[in-house]
């Protein structure tokens, strides 16, 4: 058999590379490999966090579930109960939140995670329901401004510039609100003094509220206000349309906590402007804005009497 190479024929060099076309295309598919494997690593890593965090407030539960037959159907106190319980220190991957009731039949328990964005928490109760969220305390008593004393709501007193009632109208928990209207040119109403709600001296709070309005204000929309000692410290301020909104600050304490520590609600700035309806009043300690919680809602407890008194329960973030 006659074989034959054309002239034209030259065989490819054994030096030869990629063309710059296929090495991008190499780049391009590695980069692609390696941004799903970090995905998918991320997403599993996540998962077992989570999953740790679950199951670390799912055997906490336990613990105090065990702890009540053993001390006359009674759950831990507040003060000992890492002693009780046998727990650790707080870390960053794991720490705990723990509130019970006066009479100690109910109890919030939840272990957070702070270094995940956002942090994982998980919370369980008497009920021995594991759920997401992170125990907090609401120490507003009335906190929804159900409980009445004849024509007033209870925790709430007035500089006599603004009246107040209880209303129906601008309902976000509960069954009332508390209306109020300006009736002097600088209104105010001042609430009881935070120091009967457990507020402390060298700490940070964080305080939500909701408010409503059936009509526009001609000005500015209402103000909130502490003051500590003789320092105002206002929330956000602005022109505020009809409907419900919810507002969220925090406020620091100075080394002492009196009787001048109180929280101003204000609503409009002159008599004869509209009402402002205000409802879910929360305080917490710490910097931590969470949504609002009271005993009447699930999973919440009243550490003493419904609507007079503070609550806990598992709270998300906002």
């Amino acid at each position: 058999m006659n074989m034959w190479v054309s002239r034209d024929y030259k065989p490819r060099s054994a030096t030869a590379g990629f063309t710059i076309v296929e090495l991008l295309i190499v780049i391009v598919v590695i980069a692609i490999l390696a941004a799903i494997t970090i995905v998918a690593y991320n997403g599993i890593q996540n998962r077992a966090k989570e999953s740790s965090v679950q199951s670390a407030a799912s055997q906490v539960a336990k613990k105090v579930l065990a702890f009540a037959p053993l001390n006359t159907d009674m759950y831990p106190l507040e003060a000992s109960y890492r002693t009780d319980l046998g727990l650790p220190a707080d870390t960053d991957q794991l720490t705990y939140d723990y509130f019970v009731s006066d009479d100690r039949k109910s109890f919030c328990v939840s272990t957070t995670n702070t270094t995940t964005n956002p942090i994982t928490a998980y919370a369980s109760t008497q009920s021995g329901q594991t759920v997401s969220g992170r125990c907090a305390k609401n120490l507003v008593a009335n906190p929804s401004f159900e409980t009445l004393s004849g024509a007033n709501v209870v925790g709430v007193t007035t500089s006599g510039r603004v009246s107040i009632e209880s209303s129906v109208i601008g309902v976000v928990n509960g069954s009332r609100s508390l209306k109020l209207t300006a009736t002097y040119a600088s209104s105010r109403d001042t609430f009881s003094d935070l120091a009967n709600w457990g507020v402390q001296p060298n700490k940070t709070y964080t305080v939500l509220i909701s408010y409503t309005l059936a009509d526009p204000l001609p000005v500015a929309g209402p103000r909130f206000r502490f003051n500590i000692g003789n320092n105002d410290m206002n929330s956000p301020v602005g022109t505020t349309p009809v409907g419900t909104r919810q507002i969220s600050w925090t406020f620091s304490t100075g080394s002492s906590v009196s009787p001048l520590n109180f929280l101003r609600l204000m609503p409009g700035s002159l008599a004869g402007e509209p009402p402002t309806y205000f409802d879910s009043l929360m305080i917490i300690e710490g910097d931590r804005p969470l949504r609002y919680g009271d005993g009447s809602l699930p999973n919440w407890s009243w550490t003493g009497a419904p609507h007079a008194s503070s609550s806990f329960g598992p709270s998300t973030a906002l």
